[in-house]
C-alpha cells in the first residue's frame, strides 16, 4: 500500500526504519525543495538511486579526490561517455582502476547523498510498494544501479554517528561564514579540503570553499575540523556584512515578496539560491517550509480531491508539446475515472509535486477537471 507524507509528520529516518524492519521493496521518492531523489528498494536495501539533477550523482569530484583518475583523463572519459553509461561502468570497462575501489567509492557517495536527506526538515516522501522486477523498470531519471546494495540498517547507524559528528563540527565551525585558511605546509596534507585551501593561498569562508570544491558539505567541514586539530587550518570569526550574507539577505526579501504575491515556484527557486549562499540560514529554511505549505494549501483548494482530471486533447498530441517529465508521466496516468485523491496515492511523485504538475496541465488547457 502506498505511503505519503511530510518530514514533520514522519521523519525520513523513521520511514527508513520501517522499510528496514519490514524488508519493503518498491520505490521511495523524496522531495526536498525543488529536487526529487528516488531510491529503488529491495527487501529493505537500496539497489539504485536517481535524481532530477544528474550532477548530484556524478562521481567525478570523488574520483579526483581519491586520485583514481587524473583531471585530463576524467575530461576525456566524460566527453566519450556513451549515453546511459555511468563513470563507474566506463572505468570498469576500460580497466586500470580497481573494481572494488570503484564500488566502495560509489557506495560512499550514495550513502552521503542519502544521509544529506536524513538531515533535511523541509521534505516530503512517497513510498510505492509495487513490485519492480529490476531497478530500471522504476522509470526514474538518471538512474544509477549500485554495484552492491546499500544496507538500510547501516545508513541509520551512520546517521546516528553523524549527529554526534555535526555537534563536534559546529564547535569549531559554528556557521558557514567563519573564515578558514591553511599555510603552505598543508599542501602535502592527505585531506582534500585542507590541501585545496592551501593551494588557494587565501582566507575564505566555509560557504565559499564549499562552492569552489563542490561535493558533500559535511565531509568538507569534517576535514577542516580535523585539519584544525592538527594545526593546519586557522579559523577566524565570520566577517560581518560579507558579500554572501548580504546577497542571501536580499534574496530572502525577494522570496518573501514573491510568496505574498502567491508566486510559489519562483519563491522556491529564489530560496534555493539563497541556501546555496548561506546553507546555515534558518530564516531561509523556515521561509521555504512556509512557501511549500502555502503552495500545497492553494493547490488543494484549486484542485479539489473529488474532481476527476480528464485529458482535453488526444493523448498522441502530448509527445509534440514542450512538457516536463512529470507532466508527461502524470498525463499518461489519467484514465478519466480516477479522482485527484486517488491519483495522489497511486503516483510516486509526492502530493506537492503531483498537484504542481496537474496545475500546469490544467492551466495549459491540456486537462480539464470533471
Amino acid at each position: 500500500m502506498p505511503l505519503s507524507g511530510t518530514f514533520d509528520t514522519l521523519s525520513l529516518a523513521d520511514l527508513l526504519q520501517v522499510v528496514q524492519q519490514n524488508q519493503i521493496s518498491g520505490l521511495l521518492t523524496v522531495t526536498c525543495g525543488l529536487e526529487d531523489t528516488h531510491l529503488v528498494l529491495a527487501r529493505g536495501d537500496v539497489l539504485a538511486l536517481g535524481a532530477d539533477d544528474p550532477a548530484r550523482l556524478d562521481l567525478g569530484q570523488e574520483l579526483l579526490a581519491a586520485r583514481l583518475v587524473s583531471p585530463g583523463a576524467l575530461q576525456v572519459l566524460v566527453r566519450e561517455l556513451p549515453e546511459g553509461e555511468g563513470l563507474r561502468e566506463a572505468l570498469g570497462r576500460q580497466g586500470g582502476v580497481d573494481a572494488e575501489a570503484l564500488a566502495e567509492l560509489e557506495a560512499r557517495h550514495a550513502s552521503e547523498l542519502i544521509l544529506g536527506l536524513l538531515f533535511r526538515e523541509d521534505g516530503s516522501f512517497h513510498l510505492s510498494t509495487r513490485a519492480l522486477p529490476e531497478p530500471r523498470e522504476a522509470g526514474v531519471p538518471n538512474l544509477v544501479v549500485l554495484a552492491r546494495p546499500l544496507r538500510t540498517q547501516g545508513l541509520l547507524f551512520d546517521a546516528m554517528q553523524r549527529v554526534d559528528e555535526w555537534n563536534q563540527v559546529r564547535q569549531v565551525l559554528p556557521t558557514g561564514h567563519v573564515r578558514v585558511s591553511a599555510p603552505p605546509e598543508a599542501l602535502s596534507c592527505e585531506l582534500p579540503a585542507v590541501r585545496r585551501l592551501a593551494e588557494l593561498g587565501e582566507a575564505l569562508n566555509v560557504v565559499e570553499l564549499c562552492l569552489r570544491m563542490g561535493g558533500n558539505r559535511f565531509e568538507l567541514r569534517r576535514q577542516l575540523v580535523e585539519g584544525h586539530a592538527r594545526g593546519l587550518v586557522r579559523v577566524e570569526p565570520a566577517a560581518e556584512g560579507g558579500a554572501e550574507l548580504e546577497a542571501a539577505a536580499r534574496l530572502l526579501e525577494q522570496a518573501r515578496a514573491l510568496l505574498e504575491q502567491g508566486r510559489h515556484d519562483e519563491a522556491q527557486a529564489v530560496l534555493a539560491v539563497a541556501l546555496g549562499l548561506d546553507p546555515d540560514s534558518e530564516r531561509a529554511r523556515e521561509l521555504l517550509t512556509r512557501t511549500r505549505a502555502d503552495q500545497l494549501a492553494h493547490l488543494r483548494r484549486k484542485l479539489e480531491s473529488h474532481r476527476v482530471p480528464v485529458l482535453a486533447v488526444p493523448p498522441e498530441s502530448l509527445a509534440g508539446l514542450r512538457l516536463g517529465r512529470r507532466e508527461l508521466y502524470l498525463a499518461s496516468r489519467l484514465s478519466g475515472r480516477t479522482d485527484v485523491a486517488s491519483l495522489l496515492v497511486s503516483i510516486a511523485l509526492g502530493e506537492l509535486e503531483t498537484l504542481r504538475s496537474l496545475e500546469r496541465l490544467v492551466d495549459a488547457g491540456l486537462v480539464r477537471l470533471g
